[in-house]
C-alpha cells in the first residue's frame, strides 16, 4: 500500500511493514462519528473520576516488547496499543498521569505503575505519586541493560 500524502516513512520501516499505510481514513461523517465517541468516554471519565480522582494502573497489561516489535507488521502495532490501553487513554483524552518505576521483572525489564487524575488534576496526581514514592523508596535511577 501507499502512504498518505506527507506521511513519511521511517528509515527502519520496510513497505510490507508499514502500520500507517493500513489505517482507516476518515470522511467528514466518520470524523464526527469519532469526536463523539471520545466525547463520551471523556463523560464517563469525569463521573469515575468525580467518585476515584487518581487512578492507579500498570503502564502496560504485558511485560516489555523487543526492541522494534512495533515494526513487524501491522498485528503488532495493534498488540502494543492493546497493551497500552491506559496510555492511549491518557493521550485520548489529554488526561495528566505519572509514570514510576517499580523495579524491574525476573528477566530484568522495567515495570511500573500509571496515576491518572482528572482533568487540570496535576497536582493530586504528582501527590500520590510522592506518596507511592515515600511509602516504596524511590527506585530509580534504573541501570540500563544492554540486549
Amino acid at each position: 500500500m501507499a502512504l498518505r500524502a506527507g506521511v513519511r516513512r521511517s528509515p527502519t520501516c520496510l513497505p510490507a511493514h508499514d502500520n500507517i499505510a493500513a489505517t482507516e481514513q476518515l470522511d467528514l461523517v466518520r470524523y464526527h462519528e469519532a469526536v463523539a465517541q471520545r466525547l463520551a468516554i471523556a463523560s464517563q471519565w469525569r463521573r469515575f473520576h468525580a467518585t476515584y480522582p487518581v487512578v492507579l494502573g500498570p503502564v502496560s497489561t504485558q511485560q516489555m516488547f523487543p526492541k522494534e516489535f512495533d515494526l513487524t507488521g501491522p498485528a503488532a502495532t495493534t498488540e502494543l496499543w492493546q497493551a497500552h490501553r491506559l496510555l492511549v487513554t491518557v493521550n485520548l483524552l489529554g488526561l495528566p498521569s505519572l509514570a514510576l518505576p517499580m523495579g524491574v521483572s525476573a528477566e530484568g525489564l522495567p515495570e511500573g505503575v500509571q496515576l491518572i487524575a482528572t482533568t487540570f488534576g496535576e497536582a493530586a496526581c504528582l501527590a500520590a505519586g510522592r506518596d507511592i514514592e515515600t511509602a516504596v523508596g524511590s527506585i530509580s535511577p534504573l541501570t540500563p541493560v544492554m540486549a
